[in-house]
């Protein structure tokens, strides 16, 4: 009896389509969405502790010295460019640039219109300087 389920339960596996070995690859829209909750779980546990140990005063100082080499890192090991920015800038050097505005403005709007900002995003692929990104 257990040869024949077994042997059964081969043979459908085998002939029942490439689907059942094919694995399924990550759009550009899961490895953005992968790399994004990478960081912000790095992130957020560091500023959690930094919360812990001195409040909102320690947070902000950790964020300001944490955050850069994490986007570094989340760059790295991704091959993506990793970045933060904001319409409110702390620091200058997050300025974003016209596309990145033109998308954050739009969160604005969608926020104002009652969006869930927990499912906030947006994906495009544009050309710059010759180049899909």
């Amino acid at each position: 009896m257990f040869k024949f389920i077994a042997a059964a339960t081969l043979a459908m596996t085998l002939f029942s389509g490439p689907h059942v070995f094919a694995k399924k690859v990550p759009t550009l829209e899961d490895q953005a969405r992968a790399i994004v909750k990478d960081f912000s779980a790095h992130l957020k546990s560091n500023l959690i502790a930094a919360m812990k140990e001195g409040g909102p005063v320690n947070a902000v100082k950790v964020c300001n010295l944490i955050a850069a080499p994490l986007t570094n890192q989340s760059s790295e090991k991704s091959g993506w460019k990793v970045a933060r920015t904001s319409l409110k800038l702390r620091n200058l050097a997050n300025s974003a640039d016209a596309f990145e505005q033109k998308v954050l403005r739009m969160f604005e709007a969608r926020k104002a219109a009652g969006a869930d900002l927990a499912k906030l995003e947006y994906f495009e692929t544009i050309t710059q300087k010759g180049k899909k990104t």
